[in-house]
């Protein structure tokens, strides 16, 4: 006679055979388990097989089965228990055995193929989680970053400004910032449009990284042509001469275009706010502007 089974309950369980998922349940059948109990205890099983099952998850051994209860009535049944080590723990199915006497082959081999699709699946979420992960830290990383120039963008400064600001301080080193404008870039694009506009704004932000230290200097584009730069260890007589180095060099691209800057050494003792460190460097700069239209004007 072939074995007929009957699935009553699937069930995920810890190494101390806690239940803390039912996986499948037969609402048809009294046999109660829930989230929270533990297997053990639950389900009537003399001493001896109890030590057995406790052994199979200590010991990580194969596939098991314990007869808990026969059933009575016309068909003699067995209810029996088969306990699969997992990774943490163990799978355990409780199903009814419409036969009494040794298990097929084609049970126990049905048994072991869904344990397998089991594992094949918990595997597959796994690496979905990961390809998830990888891909929301690569949107985060696009999202920081200013499509045009490749620099990062005000949606990143506070961060960088933050992790700067607390690295200066336990190291006990200077951190400074300087705020960056174009002078006359309205002209370049009036005279030859706005594409040459956005390749001296490429330019720009490519000699500014060949020019800053890469992991302790940070150049941000905050709009259109203003540019904030952000110096580790470094003052703010050292900060002005390596913007006046940067606009020396961005000659060779434009005739027209200068740049206006306002350089400005952050206190980092007294718990300074970016809002605030920006609307002092904005100030210098605009008045660096002024100053050097008025003497375009006398020149």
């Amino acid at each position: 006679m072939k074995l007929q089974n009957d699935l009553i309950v699937m069930a995920y369980c810890n190494e101390k055979g806690v239940i803390e998922e039912i996986i499948y349940y037969n609402n048809h059948t009294k046999f109660l388990l829930e989230i929270g109990e533990s297997i053990f205890k639950k389900l009537p099983m003399n001493h001896g097989d109890g030590e057995r099952l406790k052994a199979i998850v200590d010991k990580k051994e194969q596939v098991v089965d314990f007869v808990l209860m026969v059933s009575s009535g016309d068909i003699e049944k067995q209810r029996v228990l088969h306990g699969f080590p997992m990774k943490q723990g163990y799978i355990v199915l409780i199903e009814e055995e419409f036969y009494y006497g040794e298990r097929s082959q084609d049970s126990y081999e049905e048994i072991m193929k869904l344990n397998s699709e089991l594992t094949n699946a918990q595997r597959e979420v796994a690496k979905k989680n990961e390809e998830l992960k990888r891909m929301n830290e690569k949107l985060e990383f696009l999202a920081a970053k200013d499509a045009l120039t490749g620099l990062f963008n005000r949606y990143a400064l506070q961060e960088k400004f933050v992790e700067a600001l607390k690295r200066c301080k336990r190291l006990g080193i200077k951190l400074s910032i300087a705020m960056v404008d174009f002078n006359n870039f309205k002209k370049v694009n009036d005279e030859f449009g706005h594409s040459a506009g956005d390749q001296l704004l490429k330019d720009f932000a490519r000699l500014a990284t060949e020019q800053t230290r890469t992991g302790l200097d940070y150049v941000f584009r905050i709009g259109g042509d203003e540019f904030l730069f952000l110096f580790e260890n470094c003052s703010k007589e050292k900060t002005e001469e390596i913007i006046l180095r940067i606009e020396k060099k961005l000659e060779q691209y434009s005739r027209i275009a200068s740049l206006a800057y306002g350089a400005l050494e952050i206190p980092i003792e007294e718990d300074p706010k970016l809002d605030r460190m920006l609307m002092l460097a904005d100030e210098k700069m605009y008045r660096n502007k002024r100053k050097k239209q008025q003497k375009n004007k006398q020149d």
